[in-house]
């Protein structure tokens, strides 16, 4: 637990620098240092979260209360799952891959997506929402 501990004071010390410095690395094409690498996919998983959350947000409001309540509980289910897929554990310490959480969010706001063109074309299928 203590390594556990450690690893994300170190994540909340690099985040912050990473911050600061981000001015300086806006650009993620090309060599980048582990530092400038972890700060460009962080960047990438943040925009794919504020894109799910919005398809999400749109999707909840298009269905019925039955399916509102639908998504919400496979919402849940899908943020336990893809936060198991995202985190391993190696020589005792746990690392969060976030390019693995990144691609499991772009899949969901596609899977979303779908279902809101559904609603607004065609109608809701419940069935359908996972």
């Amino acid at each position: 637990m203590p390594h556990h501990r450690a690893f994300l004071a170190f994540l909340a010390a690099a985040a912050l620098s990473l911050a600061a410095s981000a001015g300086a690395q806006n650009n993620c094409d090309g060599n980048l240092t582990d530092f400038d690498a972890v700060y460009c996919y962080q960047k990438l998983f943040v925009k794919a979260d504020a894109d799910l959350n919005a398809v999400y947000t749109k999707l909840l409001a298009a269905l019925p209360e039955s399916g509102r309540a639908t998504l919400r509980a496979r919402q849940r289910e899908w943020i336990r799952r893809r936060d198991a897929e995202s985190v391993l554990t190696r020589d005792g310490f746990k690392y969060v891959s976030v390019d693995r959480a990144t691609d499991m969010t772009v899949a969901r706001t596609n899977e979303l997506g779908d279902r809101l063109r559904e609603c607004v074309s065609s109608g809701c299928r419940l069935s359908l929402l996972r």
